[in-house]
């Protein structure tokens, strides 16, 4: 799908006076401190409220933080030390929220608490999105990590005011579109431990006619299913692998593994009382050969149990990857991008997304929900 310049803030002197409500990403890991310790998506998102404030404009981010409803307050805190003009407001009181906004001053950003914490965000209440679009003349989705979610402040909010995309998710777009449309030879990895979340994508490439190589736990289903032993490796019992996906030529999995011992067997020999951790040394190999005839590759999920301390997989993968005259390399995903972030010498490689299962949904429907909940917001205008 392509995605005309008008659906694009443009951010110059016109923003001045306006209030603008931006849906921003700055969900990071943190330390037990509250410290983020990942601060790539904050990053992004200061970069661009930095250029909003400088053009005078009057900023309400929203965002979220954790899976349980955490507060903000320690992300504030690190965004505070780093930007100008920046205030939290600790509160999901619509009128105190409302009496904030209110007496806001040209180039101020403020900061609400997270979104999770108001009632009806995740179900996409009608009633709070109508509460967020009043909070401004203009509402900016610029949070691309998050626009595969149906909530009030992703898609709800673009039915009652004026909607764009910002410069983060145009920069998303623009990149991942190649992954799409991908320059053959081409490979996709992908890792991780629900097979759940990736076995329609594997068959979507397999059937563009990209290899794809499958690690992580989630390999572990393949392997089964091709009757090799898995020892007592995780296993989705809930899931069947296709007979496509399992006979297909171009379907590429470890030839040998790292066990929770730290040997290594190969894949038809793995002990019973043993688990797979890390794909082996002679895998690793393959995949260079691979890598070295492409000219796009795809990566999303760690292919070992990294956690653990089995990243020698990963890394060597990402390593491999290093951009080239005709390489294309792009990597997604929180676990991947831990790794890659970890590592003393990072390749330079073509795209870093900030999407996990954003990125996901993305190849796999060339969409996503918060994306045309923005398209339909122009339709309506036009």
């Amino acid at each position: 799908m392509d995605y005309p310049d008008n659906l694009f803030l443009t951010i110059d002197e016109s923003l001045a006076h306006k209030k603008i409500v931006a849906r921003m990403d700055i969900n990071a890991s943190v330390n037990a401190q509250g410290t983020p310790t990942d601060t790539a998506r904050i990053d992004a998102a200061l970069s661009v409220l930095s250029e909003l404030s400088g053009r005078q404009a009057r900023v309400v981010v929203l965002a979220h933080f954790g899976e349980k409803g955490e507060s903000l307050e320690h992300i504030a805190s690190f965004m505070k030390e780093r930007i100008a003009n920046f205030s939290f407001l600790k509160s999901i009181d619509r009128s105190t929220i409302e009496k904030a906004v209110n007496t806001m001053q040209d180039g101020e950003i403020l900061l609400l608490e997270n979104v999770r914490m108001f009632p009806g965000e995740t179900e996409n209440e009608d009633g709070l999105a109508r509460f967020f679009a009043s909070l401004g003349n203009i509402f900016v989705n610029d949070a691309f990590p998050v626009s595969h979610r149906e909530h009030a402040s992703v898609c709800g909010v673009t039915k009652h005011v004026k909607s764009f995309f910002g410069p983060i998710m145009r920069h998303e777009l623009t990149q991942l579109s190649k992954a799409l449309t991908p320059e053959f030879p081409c490979l996709l990895i992908l890792g991780g431990a629900k097979l759940s979340t990736k076995l329609p994508l594997i068959e979507i490439y397999l059937k563009k006619g990209c290899f794809v190589y499958v690690g992580g736990a989630m390999v572990h289903n393949i392997i089964k299913e091709k009757g090799y032993e898995i020892g007592e490796s995780l296993y989705d019992k809930d899931y069947k692998v296709s007979d496509y996906v399992l006979t297909s030529d171009k379907l590429l999995i470890p030839t040998d593994v790292i066990l929770n011992d730290h040997s290594t067997a190969g894949v038809k020999s793995v002990p019973k009382t043993k688990k797979i951790y890390d794909c082996g040394p002679k895998t690793i190999a393959t995949l260079r050969e691979v890598i070295g005839r492409c000219h796009t590759v795809i990566m999303n999920g760690p292919v070992g149990y990294y956690e653990g301390g089995f990243d020698e997989g990963t890394s060597s993968l990402l390593s491999l990857m290093e951009k080239g005259a005709s390489l294309t390399s792009i990597i997604g995903g929180g676990d991947t991008l831990t790794v890659y972030n970890s590592m003393a010498k990072k390749p330079k490689l073509s795209f870093v997304s900030l999407g996990g299962g954003a990125m996901l949904d993305f190849l796999k429907d060339g969409t996503l929900p918060g994306l045309r909940a923005v398209v339909k917001n122009h339709d309506r205008k036009a």
